[in-house]
């Protein structure tokens, strides 16, 4: 199993969207508290994104997860919200990226698909 490095204070973090959006507000109340405590933060475009309850379209919700990881800024990557439509997005997905650019990904509901899958790809 690759592991990715441990997260200090000061790293940055990516936040996304990868199924559901969130609103705005709701998005900068769920992440003040990570700037709060040191961290400095990268907003993915899925944030800013909307297509019907979705995050934008599956590629570009894709797109946004290959930024994330290929970005050497971002130390770990936190998904703002679950809901649905990882099953869209999945087949999009650059796990050798991945796994060459290994971090923390966190996130819960939908994002567990992302995180089985990511787990059984990468290795």
């Amino acid at each position: 199993m690759i592991k990715p490095k441990s997260l200090n204070h000061d790293d940055c973090i990516g936040i996304i969207s990868p199924s559901y959006w969130l609103s705005e507000d709701d998005l900068q109340r769920t992440t003040s508290y990570l700037k709060t405590i040191g961290y400095k933060l990268k907003f993915g475009i899925s944030n800013s994104l909307r297509w019907g309850p979705f995050a934008g379209h599956p590629q570009e919700r894709a797109d946004d997860i290959h930024r994330m990881f290929s970005d050497p800024d971002i130390k770990a990557i936190i998904c703002a919200r679950g809901g649905y439509g990882a099953n869209r997005v999945l087949p999009l997905i650059d796990y050798e990226l991945i796994r060459e650019n290994p971090k923390i990904f966190i996130g819960y509901s939908d994002i567990t698909a992302y995180l089985t899958s990511i787990t059984q790809k990468t290795g």
